[in-house]
């Protein structure tokens, strides 16, 4: 199958309708700024059509443009909400998709290209006279398609500095039966927000700026150090188009910090700041002059 934009899979040609309020679902997804890029991990089918619902729920009350792409053969997450679907798709508000023919046309993955082609989206999304293009994925079954799935945490950090740049609201998902085939806790490091109930997996997280940085923020500590490394490994091939920022990690300890200096030596050039809790332990260890 042909690659296909995602722009041509709207009627962006038609003018804008106005649409009516509709009631939030109860669920984690409300007031989601612009530029958030968030994920949920779901325990079960209620947990994602509730989520998902109160996601889309609240891009139709700010007149936003919805994409939504699911699993072939998932429950609709479009099912209970209070709207004409096939109205909003003829005017171009909803786009409907397959998640696995999105990823990988002919195939093959290439997240260089799928963040490129969302970014067109959501621009085309704005010029069509839409504030923003809100966007859902069932993301959770991806990664065990690639070759190697730990591309796809470089695909996500593509998107973080995507999200912020171009108006897009993003939330991917991630089901308790979907293959494992990478951690939980790093899925969630590479979302700056999770919709998920309980604790956050990850200590640390990363984030994307309208400026094209990528900041990792929280604690980066000995038990994250895997995700960490990972991460930061998925990072280098864009900062040659990209900066990253240590400025908002707020506690490291020696392992964390190790980590962190072993890239900074490596990619000094594209890091912006590196903050007083990460500088601290780096004197201590001797990586850096204590004067």
């Amino acid at each position: 199958m042909a690659r296909r934009c995602h722009a041509c899979l709207t009627t962006a040609c038609l003018p804008r309708r106005a649409s009516p309020t509709y009631d939030l679902v109860v669920g984690g997804a409300e007031s989601l700024a612009t530029g958030t890029h968030a994920c949920c991990l779901f325990a079960d089918d209620d947990e994602r059509a509730a989520v998902v619902r109160a996601f889309l729920s609240e891009g139709l009350n700010g007149g936003e443009r919805l994409a939504v792409y699911t699993s072939r053969g998932a429950p609709s997450v479009l099912d209970g909400l209070d709207v004409d679907i096939e109205m909003l798709q003829r005017a171009g508000q909803l786009v409907i998709g397959d998640v696995e023919e999105t990823y990988l046309p002919e195939g093959r993955f290439d997240g260089a290209a799928c963040a490129a082609q969302f970014a067109e989206f959501a621009a085309e999304t704005r010029r069509a006279g839409y504030p923003a293009l809100r966007l859902y994925a069932d993301n959770g079954g991806i990664p065990a398609l690639l070759d190697d799935p730990y591309e796809w945490i470089a695909y996500e950090l593509r998107i973080a500095v995507t999200i912020p740049r171009y108006q897009l609201i993003g939330l991917c998902g991630f089901h308790a039966d979907d293959a494992a085939a990478l951690p939980t806790a790093l899925l969630d490091a590479v979302h700056d927000r999770n919709l998920s109930s309980g604790p956050r997996p990850s200590p640390f997280h990363v984030r994307g700026t309208t400026d094209g940085t990528v900041i990792v923020s929280g604690d980066v500590e000995a038990l994250a150090v895997d995700s960490l490394r990972h991460v930061l490994a998925a990072a280098k091939p864009i900062l040659h188009d990209h900066r990253m920022s240590f400025g908002d990690v707020e506690f490291a300890d020696a392992a964390g910090a190790d980590e962190l200096h072993r890239f900074w030596t490596a990619q000094r050039a594209h890091i912006v700041d590196v903050p007083r809790p990460v500088s601290r332990v780096w004197k201590a260890l001797g990586r850096i002059s204590a004067n």
